[in-house]
């Protein structure tokens, strides 16, 4: 057995005993090779050694282990979309005090322009009762 050999089964030792599962390429990858250094012509022994403990592994799944996988995933893009709601929430509340912001300025601007000065203290009831009597004119 040659010295690369010899790395590509430590390799696939490695990956056996971590879970992951086994292919040529992730043997390969595993030794610190490119994923096309494996080649059947050349080794056929390793290849042959590689998809033998993936086949071995693949019956090792079973339903249950399956479904326990599958519902980790899903609690986990559960857990995901919980964050991204989370944050989208964040932002339109931001959007939301922004625009505020913005109407603000556009009707203290529009009362300075009339040379009537606004408190920037007045409440959010008080600048709607100042816009619906029409001393702010909407342009």
């Amino acid at each position: 057995m040659t010295k690369s050999e010899e790395q590509y089964y430590q390799a696939l030792d490695r990956l056996i005993k971590r879970g992951v599962r086994i292919s040529v390429d992730a043997v390969a990858k595993e030794a610190g090779r490119k994923a096309s250094s494996i080649r059947k012509d050349r080794m056929p022994r390793l290849v042959a050694d590689i998809n033998k403990a993936s086949v071995e592994q693949e019956k090792q799944v079973t339903p249950g282990s399956r479904a326990k996988l599958e519902t980790k995933r899903k609690v986990k893009y559960r857990e995901e979309l919980e964050a991204y709601k989370l944050k989208y929430h964040a932002v339109l509340e931001k959007l939301v005090s922004l625009e505020n912001q913005v109407w603000e300025l556009k009707m203290e601007n529009e009362a300075l322009k009339k040379g009537k000065v606004v408190s920037f203290r007045t409440s959010y009831r008080t600048k709607l009762e100042f816009a619906k009597n029409d001393q702010y004119d909407e342009t």
